[in-house]
């Protein structure tokens, strides 16, 4: 896991080796143990340096951030070439089943003088081309200037878990594994994209797209390569995978003993690492089921430790849960707990290293825990991410699975369906079944549904007029998708799953730390998805019924058994209330009243509403009081 940034010019241009270097300085974070860059120019010899020294102006250039986690001698800083001299790489990320490509590669003659998986990947690409790509687990961005074919490839992970931004300007191309080395470059503008400001405003939605709310900047898309000829660059990225949705016809047994299988296989290539590794637990199933499917894997011989929040004085308090596994596994636990008074404070902070804003508050626990965790000398971590999308977690999902039995006329399952589904203790009875409602209306009448259901597309609080007279349409970016098994592909590829990764790796990395989601990996999602939709939501209404049944033996029967659904829910009333005074402040009410998207009246009257009395659970206040911090921070160009 590292950070890294890159600059390509078209024709002759030039760059600047001092642009490089700004763009590097604002990852320090990414990769405290070694750095290095590249200059590369036709008709004169590459430049390489693993430290701050100056290089020539080049058509192409590298920098890298190094965070030893496999092979931390130096031998195995980056950038890092080949034998002859035709390949160099810059990687971001970890290569799971390096081993086993390594063992497959040495079969064909190749030798190797690090033991370290970027080696192994440069090597690998050397041998298989392009065709490496499927066969990697793993997550990962990288960029290989390739001077056999005079090409720059460029590869993200199937799922997006590692970050890959860029921005075409004045004939160069930036790419940069945060936002910050882009947005601190003069040619790059901080004008606000429009349509990704209404999504976020409106829905709560970011990385759902390759734009970011930034006009200037956009996301290199997951599961995508490109190869950009350097002499006349274009970026036109192709697909190298897509989750499959063909149905295999297991039987119940044979997909829990498979998919036990995978996940305990998931979890001993992600414990590889030569750096102590740690745990994120919070009492739920997927979390308890990494940590102890860790301590299955490891034994006693196991040397870790896992990190929880905890949200004491709440109904979301899952303190229970993480000392139960805590005590079962045997494994070292530390609690970080939310003060909203500290909260205020690193909120600045929390803003800056997300670069754009997020949905709500929540991620604010998470970056307690990799706080936490770094106290504790930890640098790898293992997280539940995916598990939701991939699994049906969400409570939205049952809807979808009840709309598909009630379309298939399974009339007695439905209401069998029904009965139980309103027995989970966290299930909101009216949105289910406005949900289940919505699953009939047909695509042409969904925005009057809305209106009718009282979720406006333009609620009062949106100036309606300055985003029709950008020229946007308010409507979702997204469609969303009716079928259970399309919902969850959409959460994993688009909705939901994209921004949490992006919180997770800005918050892990923020402290130097490497998250990993067991989880995710192209073959136990194509697994996941080829199941029969009872196999994920039982007839009962069980969540990842098959997940449950698979892990019996391994995590205690009490957790498997839990129906709620929290995650890391946090006192969000508390939060908002503790920006009263920053809201009420001159300055910023002069930011508000700067953004042109916002009716600022309606605003400050419910926002001075939602500070001072209990309020309804609503994003929404969230949404306002991020953006405009946001604005202020970043010196948003609204114009």
């Amino acid at each position: 896991m590292c950070g890294l940034n890159a600059i390509l010019t078209e024709k002759n241009l030039s760059a600047p080796f001092l642009m490089i270097e700004k763009m590097h300085a604002q990852i320090p974070h990414r990769g405290p143990d070694g750095e290095g860059f590249l200059s590369w120019a036709p008709n004169r010899s590459i430049e390489i340096s693993h430290h701050s020294a100056q290089l020539a102006p080049g058509k192409l250039l590298f920098s890298h951030r190094r965070l030893a986690i496999q092979d931390t001698l130096s031998r195995a800083t980056q950038p890092m070439a080949n034998s002859d001299k035709t390949l160099f790489i810059i990687l971001n990320g970890e290569i799971y089943n390096f081993i086993e490509l390594r063992q497959s590669l040495e079969k064909l003659g190749c030798s190797f003088s690090t033991n370290s998986d970027t080696e192994v990947l440069l090597k690998a690409y050397e041998v298989w081309g392009r065709e490496i790509l499927p066969r990697l687990v793993g997550m990962f961005t990288f960029l290989i200037l390739d001077l056999r074919k005079s090409c720059l490839f460029v590869a993200r992970d199937f799922f997006g878990i590692k970050p890959l931004y860029y921005s075409y300007k004045n004939g160069s191309y930036f790419f940069a594994s945060e936002l910050n080395s882009l947005i601190c470059l003069d040619a790059i503008s901080r004008k606000i994209h429009p349509k990704a400001l209404y999504d976020y405003l409106r829905f709560g939605l970011t990385n759902h797209t390759q734009d970011t709310l930034f006009k200037d900047i956009k996301q290199f898309p997951p599961a995508h390569y490109v190869e950009i000829d350097l002499e006349t660059p274009r970026l036109e990225p192709i697909r190298y995978w897509t989750p499959q949705r063909s149905q295999v016809n297991y039987t119940r047994n044979e997909a829990v003993e498979k998919l036990r299988t995978l996940f305990l296989r998931n979890i001993e290539l992600h414990l590889r690492s030569d750096v102590p590794v740690g745990a994120a637990l919070s009492g739920g199933v997927d979390s308890s089921a990494i940590v102890m499917g860790m301590k299955a894997i490891g034994g006693k011989s196991l040397k870790a430790k896992t990190f929880s929040y905890c949200a004491r004085g709440s109904n979301y308090n899952e303190e229970i849960w993480i000392d139960r596994i805590a005590q079962t596994s045997e494994i070292e636990n530390h609690k970080t707990f939310l003060i909203p008074e500290v909260f205020k404070a690193d909120l600045d902070s929390l803003i800056k290293i997300q670069g754009e804003p997020f949905g709500s508050t929540s991620i604010y626990a998470q970056y307690k825990v990799f706080e936490l965790a770094k106290n504790h000398n930890i640098k790898v971590m293992l997280d539940g991410q995916g598990a939701d999308e991939l699994l049906a977690g969400y409570r939205p999902y049952l809807a979808k699975r009840l709309g598909n039995l009630l379309k298939e006329g399974h009339l007695h399952k439905a209401a069998q369906f029904i009965m139980s589904a309103l027995q989970l203790p966290d299930l909101n009875a009216k949105k289910f079944l406005l949900q289940v409602g919505a699953h009939f209306v047909p695509s042409a009448l969904e925005s009057f549904a809305r209106q009718i259901s009282g979720e406006s597309l333009t609620p009062s609080w949106i100036k309606k007029k300055w985003f029709m007279d950008q020229g946007i349409s308010l409507n979702p970016s997204v469609r969303s998708e009716k079928n259970l098994k399309s919902s969850l592909i959409e959460s994993l590829t688009s909705t939901v799953l994209p921004a949490l990764l992006r919180y997770e790796d800005h918050n892990s990395m923020n402290f130097s730390i490497e998250s990993r989601v067991p989880f995710l990996t192209a073959e136990f999602a194509d697994f996941v998805y080829s199941l029969d939709d009872s196999f994920l939501i039982s007839d009962t209404a069980e969540t990842k019924s098959i997940f449950r049944q698979a892990m019996q033996g391994i995590v205690p029967e009490e957790i498997l058994n839990r129906r709620d659904k929290i995650g890391f829910k946090t006192p969000e009333e508390s939060l908002i209330k503790e920006c009263r005074d920053w809201i009420n402040k001159g300055s910023s009410k002069d930011v508000l009243y700067q953004i042109p998207s916002l009716n600022h009246e309606v605003v400050l009257e419910q926002l001075e509403k939602a500070t001072t009395n209990s309020i309804d659970s609503d994003f929404k206040y969230w949404r306002w009081i991020n953006l405009i911090k946001w604005s202020e921070i970043y010196h948003v160009d609204f114009s």
